[in-house]
């Protein structure tokens, strides 16, 4: 756990062919130099907390081979502006992209059935458009996104908790 933990590495390349198959919990966690990340085919899991708390992280490229987002995953990559996740990706687990004002554009596969607690807190979305795939959300998903505008919700929809929207009421 936490294997380049609060480090000042400013890049990660994996080598061709690596046999990688998942990242710990909290491996980058705090790494605040870290700007650009290519997780390479192969790599089937990403650990809890992983990259949270990259102030400096700015691009991610997953690989289509990513099955599983940890909690927490991207929390607080304050500069993280757009992310396409893999195809293979059927839950986006709580807390994943909390704190990622800068975080505009998120592509959503089609596959997405759940969508976990906070998942979406206090990003700097205007618009979001939810797969037909999705079926369940937590509570406060867009919590804190104050200049979210629209969202298009999934027509699959069967549970939607009281405060999910919660930042679509105003005073």
């Amino acid at each position: 756990v936490g294997a380049f933990r609060g480090n000042n590495i400013a890049e990660v390349t994996f080598a061709d062919g690596s046999l990688l198959g998942s990242i710990a919990d909290e491996a980058f966690y705090g790494c605040k130099n870290l700007k650009s990340v290519v997780i390479p085919e192969g790599v089937k899991s990403l650990g809890k907390s992983a990259f949270s708390n990259c102030s400096a992280l700015e691009s991610i490229t997953l690989a289509e081979s990513v099955e599983t987002l940890g909690v927490n995953i991207f929390g607080g990559c304050h500069k993280l502006e757009s992310v396409t996740l893999p195809n293979s990706i059927t839950v986006i687990s709580r807390n994943s992209f909390a704190s990622c004002a800068a975080l505009t554009e998120l592509t959503i596969p089609n596959k997405v059935e759940e969508i976990g607690l906070n998942a979406f807190n206090a990003c700097g979305f205007v618009n979001i458009v939810l797969p037909n795939s999705v079926k369940t959300m937590g509570n406060t998903v867009f919590s804190g996104c104050d200049k979210l505008e629209t969202a298009t919700l999934s027509k699959s929809m069967t549970a939607l908790s009281m405060d999910a929207m919660l930042i679509m009421v105003s005073f």
